[in-house]
């Protein structure tokens, strides 16, 4: 795996995309899909871990990682 790893996270007002390992958010959000769009423009050629609101991780966006090894089997679409 190349690239860094973002997070997008919940927080008290919305959802936020962190850099693992930081402290600090790169950007803040109202709505879970505007902080993914945020971090799919953000991660170059890294992965993007989504989180419930409970903190799991409930996706990875990674087109190195096979479905099956990804939270919840979950297959990613990808472009034709």
């Amino acid at each position: 795996m190349a690239g860094r790893r973002l997070h997008v996270i919940p927080d008290a007002l919305g959802w936020a995309v962190r850099e693992e390992g930081a402290k600090q958010d790169l950007s803040r959000h109202l709505t879970q899909a505007e902080a993914i769009r945020a971090a799919k423009m953000r991660v170059g050629t890294g992965q993007i871990l989504v989180h419930s609101r409970s903190g799991r991780v409930q996706a990875l966006d990674d087109p190195d990682v096979p479905h099956e090894l990804r939270p919840g089997g979950q297959r990613r679409k990808r472009a034709s």
